[in-house]
């Protein structure tokens, strides 16, 4: 019976990263980056776009003016798309490690589609709340294209007039 209830504990733990990170997706997607304080802890150190990032303030606030934009080498970006792909979770009693593969699809004002093979390589930990939190991430970019593409003319969010 331990043995049972050493597996639950381990999918549990493991659906809740995986669920954090399609969370942290959605979050990236709608831009409601004062939500990242939901997956990372307040001692987060991060490193985007070879930015190195101390702690969940400097974090939001890097989201906030970053955009994302210039990593495309675009002015604006319209709308973001992320995909997650595969995963490998790693558990250690109350931390874990993670490798995440994505695609994030980002649409500029130009009418450009940017699309980044992205990896996640994170550090987790689990709170004195049971809830698991990345401690550390390091974010690498495998690849970019550039492709362009034509909006959707009754998308009224993403309509040029609209932006």
């Amino acid at each position: 019976m331990i043995d049972l209830e050493r597996q639950v504990r381990s999918l549990l733990d493991r659906e809740t990263i995986r669920t954090k990170l399609h969370d942290y997706s959605r979050i990236i997607d709608a831009w409601d980056v004062e939500k990242l304080r939901d997956c990372f802890t307040d001692d987060v150190r991060a490193t985007y776009n070879y930015n190195e990032i101390d702690g969940i303030e400097a974090l939001v606030n890097y989201f906030k003016a970053y955009q994302f934009a210039p990593a495309c080498q675009v002015q604006k970006l319209l709308a973001r798309s992320h995909f997650i792909g595969n995963m490998d979770i790693t558990l250690d009693g109350d931390s874990a490690k993670s490798t995440t593969y994505l695609l994030a699809l980002n649409i500029a004002e130009d009418d450009s589609l940017h699309t980044r093979c992205n990896y996640y390589h994170d550090q987790w930990v689990r709170g004195a709340d049971g809830d698991w939190k990345i401690r550390h991430r390091h974010h690498v970019t495998n690849w970019l294209a550039r492709s362009e593409i034509e909006i959707d003319p009754d998308n009224h969010a993403l309509r040029k007039s609209a932006a």
